[in-house]
This record gives C-alpha cells, structure tokens and sequence, in this order.
C-alpha cells in the first residue's frame, strides 16, 4: 500500500523523462477527461496482470536467489527453485514491487495522459497521438507475458519429470492468492488524485468524428 502511494510520483516523473530521450519527437499533453471509473472487470484485469509480472520477476529471481535460504532446513536435499516455498517465499517479496510498476500506468490513465507527433510540412506522415500509458504497458505486458509463459512451461516440464502435479497447481496458487491480495491497493489507487502528473503539461483538445469528416471534406 506504501509503494502504491509514493512509487508514482518518483517512477512517473522518470519514465516521462526516459520517453522524452527515446521518443523526443513527441511532445507530452493531457486531455480533459472524468475520472475513469473503476469498474469489477478493470479491478479484475489489474490484479491478473499483477499476477503476471510477479511471475515474470519470479521466474528470473528463483534461479538468482539460493532457495536453500528459503525452504525448510529438512528439505534441501530433494528441493529445486521450484519448490513451493521458495517460490511463494520470493513471490511475497516482489510483490509490492510489481504493484509499484503497474501503479504508475494506472496514474497514467488517470490522469488522461498522451503525447502526440506532428509531421513536417510536405512530409507523407500522418498525425499521431496515443495515451501514455500504453507505452509504459507495453513493456511491462511484454515482460510479464513472454516470462510467465516460460514459466508455466518450466513448471509443468519440472513436475511432470517428477509426478508431483498437486505441487506444480499449489505453485500456480500463489500467484492467484498475490492477484486477490492486490485488490485493496488498486481500490486505494483508485481513490488517489493524480492530476499532479499533468503539472507543466498543455491540454490538447479531442477530435470527434465530426472534426475528422469536416477535414475530409
């Protein structure tokens, strides 16, 4: 809950400035919309995508941290990265990071955040403006999409050698029980005011159909 509070106003900032290096071309905005509303399918979706990514951290930190520090002393001798208490022992340190990654995109979105590109004069390119949060959510959806399926992979190859499947679904568990864990923190989000994120920034006006069919004629 700490990090969701306090993490967007450090990582938002950076990201901007990041973006600003790596796409220059684009000038940042905001537009002028309602709080979105936070509805049971968006709570659900953030909490599964929370999941992903802390599998995704998961799957490249239990080969990095010694699972033997982290699994009962009596079975280290028949114990992988794998084991249950291991992974639950690394999943439970990783997830208010992963919720601090994605409460940024969400700060994004909720304050209506964009950055446009407007062509030269005599060039072929066309106008181009998207929300900002969807480039910070591509890498954190790529990440944790491509990671946990080769975990999931990972981790049926694994018990399936061993015939352990109940261990290999308790595993899965975990990162279900993370997805329920998450939802108090995206419900306090929700709540926060992140029009800060729009300080410095000019507000563009939105384009509706009409505009678009007054320009074609």
């Amino acid at each position: 809950m700490f990090l969701v509070l306090f993490m967007p106003r450090i990582l938002g900032p950076l990201f901007l400035k990041m973006k600003n290096i790596t796409w220059p071309d684009y000038t940042n905005a905001y537009i002028d919309l309602p709080h979105p509303e936070l509805t049971s399918r968006r709570i659900l979706g953030r909490s599964v995508y929370m999941g992903l990514l802390v599998m995704g951290l998961v799957s490249v930190l239990i080969y990095i941290v010694p699972y033997e520090l982290l699994i009962p002393v009596g079975a280290v001798e028949d114990a992988s990265p794998l084991h249950l208490t291991s992974v639950a022992s690394i999943a439970g340190l990783v997830g208010p990071f992963a919720m601090a990654l994605w409460s940024v995109s969400w700060s994004f979105r909720e304050a209506s955040l964009v950055h446009y590109k407007i062509p030269d004069m005599g060039t072929d390119e066309l106008y181009e403006i998207e929300p900002i949060h969807m480039r910070y959510d591509t890498l954190l959806k790529g990440y944790a999409g491509f990671s946990s399926i080769l975990f999931i992979i990972n981790l049926t190859l694994v018990y399936l050698a061993t015939r352990e499947i109940e261990m290999a679904f308790m595993v899965l568990y975990v990162f279900m029980h993370i997805c329920l864990l998450t939802i108090p923190a995206i419900i306090v989000h929700s709540k926060l005011n992140h029009m800060w994120l729009r300080r410095g920034l000019s507000k563009v006006r939105r384009i509706t159909k009409n505009d678009v069919q007054e320009l074609e004629v």
